[in-house]
């Protein structure tokens, strides 16, 4: 997928369209259909702020795992003392619960730029 930034324009021939250029790819999308007066600009606005908020999600995501990844390798070094072993059970529920909670802001900003 291109990694933007997506931004909306207006060709020299009046079309509007949604681009990026990440140096790897060169997108356009066409906006075209039955729009009536000032709507395909609104349209490619919003098309251009969905895919850089899924961009922004997916890069929160990936920050998200190497957390959790990063939580995961320090467990063996906490269970080899007594102290340790509670701070790895709190590690884990910390992660169990920051996943979760992660989750479900994911989820409601998926389903927030669903409806638009």
């Amino acid at each position: 997928m291109d990694k933007g930034p997506w931004v909306f324009y207006k060709s020299s021939t009046g079309m509007w369209y949604v681009g990026s250029d990440d140096l790897k790819h060169d997108v356009s999308l066409e906006i075209s259909g039955d729009f009536g007066k000032g709507e395909a600009k609104k349209y490619a606005k919003w098309l251009a702020k969905v895919l850089n908020d899924y961009l922004a999600l997916r890069s929160e995501n990936e920050r998200l795992r190497e957390v959790v990844e990063a939580a995961k390798a320090i467990r063996p070094a906490l269970e080899a003392d007594p102290i340790g072993k509670t701070l790895a059970s709190c590690t884990d529920l910390l992660c169990d619960f920051g996943l979760c909670v992660a989750l479900r802001e994911l989820d409601a900003a998926l389903k927030k730029l669903e409806e638009g």
